[in-house]
């Protein structure tokens, strides 16, 4: 909070120290838990056990933790990351787990880990998502915690700032930012500027790569003059080859960040209506279903699979299409007939004009957490 109505932290550093309008506009809106945020949160907590375990000789946490094999999956990646966090540790250093930095008196965070020795300091963030790869180059997340030590802890010559997340398909689970105290210098006057600028009520919009999750976005002005040129010229689009080659330049620069912004928009109503709203002119229907192994029953999936000399695995369980395939459909259907489902499909929003019953939900859905046709996960 700054002065007591405006919501800024660490996690969203990217976001308000570019745009100081994000700030204020984002303050209201509220946040539900997600199947994402529940698995992260969940996560975290079992990383920063696992870490005290390992590097603070706390009680070890394994026998607590639940024996799902998800929670499972969550300790072995802990272990993983308590491992390599061993591997780069300084001598003589000094560790923190999930400890509350400050950045101002009103601006703070929690950053995951951080190592503090006589010439560095070292940020580490865990990061359990495995669809968007987040590097730790110009992450200001990293920065924001590495200002906060370096207030409380003194100058140092080097700062080491790291993203881990176990999940990636990169061949290393981590990446790298590597700062000067020069540098940091830079940023902390950045943050310092914005937070000036919000706390006198300057709220500036500026648009770019740091709009892509923020939840203001359907509702920004900024974007939505975008989108009054588009309705102003939707009339008679012309023809790629009849455009000047600078207008043809502009629209390819801008373009991409029009769609994000217009599928941004599609994706904030349709989680509306999941969450209870109706539109005049839209519905919500159930949208295409596809058949899939049950997740419940992979064990004997495997076991079956075995059973016909088909390799199960590869990076994923193999798909039943390929079984079937090989078996052909009625005997498919005979061996693996009870090993597959068909769950609802995903909601969908379309005109009340269009084929379909209309659904009505009410959950706990952000706009972020929902894909539109064709869309894939980043």
């Amino acid at each position: 909070m700054v002065n007591g109505h405006t919501y800024i932290s660490a996690s969203n550093a990217s976001r308000w120290t570019r745009c100081t309008a994000s700030a204020e506009l984002t303050k209201n809106i509220e946040s539900f838990d997600t199947d994402y945020s529940t698995e992260g949160t969940e996560a975290h907590g079992i990383a920063a056990k696992m870490l005290s375990y390992m590097l603070l000789e706390a009680e070890n946490p394994l026998p607590s933790i639940e024996k799902e094999e998800a929670k499972q999956l969550m300790a072995r990646y802990a272990i993983e990351y308590g491992d390599w966090i061993k591997e780069i540790l300084p001598n003589k250093s000094e560790i923190f787990i999930e400890k509350r930095v400050s950045f101002t008196d009103t601006v703070a965070g929690t950053c995951d880990c951080a190592i503090i020795s006589q010439n560095e300091i070292i940020i580490i963030d865990y990061k359990y998502g495995q669809g968007l790869l987040v590097p730790a180059v110009d992450n200001l997340q990293l920065v924001f915690y590495a200002l906060g030590f370096r207030k409380s802890y003194g100058r140092k010559d080097k700062y080491k700032l790291y993203i881990y997340q176990p999940r990636t398909q990169d061949d290393e689970p981590y990446s790298l930012w590597e700062l000067e105290d020069h540098e940091l210098d830079l940023y902390e006057e950045l943050f310092n500027n914005a937070i000036s600028e919000i706390e006198q009520g300057k709220f500036i919009f500026r648009t770019g790569k740091h709009c892509q999750f923020c939840p203001a976005k359907p509702r920004c002005p900024e974007w939505n003059e975008e989108l009054q040129v588009i309705e102003k010229s939707k009339k008679d689009f012309p023809s790629p080859e009849l455009l000047p080659e600078d207008v043809a330049e502009a629209v390819h620069l801008r373009g991409e960040e029009v769609i994000k912004w217009i599928q941004s928009v599609m994706k904030y109503n349709l989680a509306k209506a999941c969450n209870g709203s109706r539109f005049t002119n839209l519905k919500l229907v159930e949208g295409r279903s596809f058949r899939k192994w049950d997740d419940m029953q992979e064990g004997d999936i495997v076991s079956q699979v075995n059973m016909y000399n088909l390799e199960p695995y590869k990076k994923t369980l193999v798909p039943f299409s390929h079984v079937e395939k090989h078996l052909g459909k009625k005997k498919f259907e005979e061996s693996f007939g009870h090993l597959v489902v068909k769950p609802k499909g995903k909601p969908k929003l379309v005109s009340r004009s269009a084929k379909g019953e209309e659904i009505s939900l009410s959950g706990g859905y952000e706009f972020n957490d929902l894909f539109l046709d064709g869309e894939e996960y980043e």
